[in-house]
């Protein structure tokens, strides 16, 4: 069986949880953790431990599109595991499930539009208007969006947010 840990950045500590989870998959499946990287190298504290990573340039909106075919090649496992609901980590596992009709396991660790929310009404507003950042604020409340209505599907009765820390959508 082989495992694909989706991560929506390689190159930041976004890595790390990602990491983790592929460390944790490794013993009962081939496991590789794939995704688009911001900078210029995989986050160097969990580059050199083992993991395979399989990583694209990310960028902002419409660039990152240019990605997406690619990262959907990659994701090939027979599971997919969305570190975080993210567009390059979620958003690729739902786009996966649907054209590849593979399961989904999403793992959310965080409210992650909470680290949206500091600096005030006008530094929120400024997050929420950033629309080509596919990490931004309203990408991200679009995936968790997307992550609650797919859980409800899944589970009738269902009303509130995300659980933590694993669901499936």
């Amino acid at each position: 069986m082989k495992i694909s840990v989706l991560c929506f950045d390689l190159s930041d500590n976004a890595a790390g949880r990602a990491h983790l989870l592929a460390r944790l998959l490794a013993p009962i499946a081939e496991v590789e953790v794939i995704g688009p990287r911001e900078g210029p190298d995989i986050w160097a504290p969990v580059a050199a431990d083992g993991v395979r990573y399989v990583a694209w340039p990310g960028g902002r909106l419409p660039r990152f599109v240019g990605t997406l075919p690619a990262l959907l090649r990659a994701a090939d496992g027979d599971l997919l595991y969305a570190s975080k609901p993210r567009l390059g980590s979620a958003g690729i596992g739902h786009l996966k499930r649907l054209l590849g009709r593979r399961p989904l396991l999403l793992d959310i660790d965080d409210w992650e539009v909470g680290f949206f929310l500091r600096g005030g009404a006008w530094g929120t507003l400024g997050r929420a208007l950033n629309l080509s950042n596919p990490r931004g604020l309203l990408w991200t409340w679009l995936r968790l969006r997307l992550c609650s209505a797919a859980a409800r599907a899944w589970r009738p009765g269902w009303t509130r947010g995300p659980p933590g820390p694993c669901s499936i959508c």
